[in-house]
């Protein structure tokens, strides 16, 4: 007897297209990360440009590291209000935990190339 109504292929595949369009339809999430983007991007190329010091690219390094943990922290709330989701659709054997993290993680590619 199965567990689960689809295969683990389709599963995923239901969870990247679910995840995706839930990215997707947040225009405005999109459009304000791609400001803040280039708007750091532009202040870190300021303060670092045209420095040849091995102290300048730990600078580089730490100030990059520091985005990207900064990114994170706004993408918290989200996470942990889709956990209640997901425990919801796991209880009812929607799909499998491993089918829903990997279409999940592929459906974060875009956001991460942004």
């Amino acid at each position: 007897k199965e567990r689960y109504r689809n295969s683990f292929m389709i599963s995923t595949w239901l969870n990247l297209k679910r995840h995706y369009m839930i990215w997707w339809r947040d225009r405005r999430f999109i459009i304000a990360n791609i400001i803040k983007n280039v708007v750091m991007g532009m202040s870190v190329g300021a303060v670092f440009w045209q420095t040849d010091s091995t102290s300048s690219i730990f600078g580089v390094l730490f100030q990059g590291t520091l985005f990207i943990m900064l990114g994170a922290m706004t993408s918290a709330p989200g996470q942990l209000l889709d956990r209640s989701i997901f425990y919801r659709h796991k209880d009812a054997n929607f799909y499998p935990t491993f089918a829903y993290i990997i279409g999940r993680a592929f459906a974060m590619v875009p956001q991460v190339s942004i």
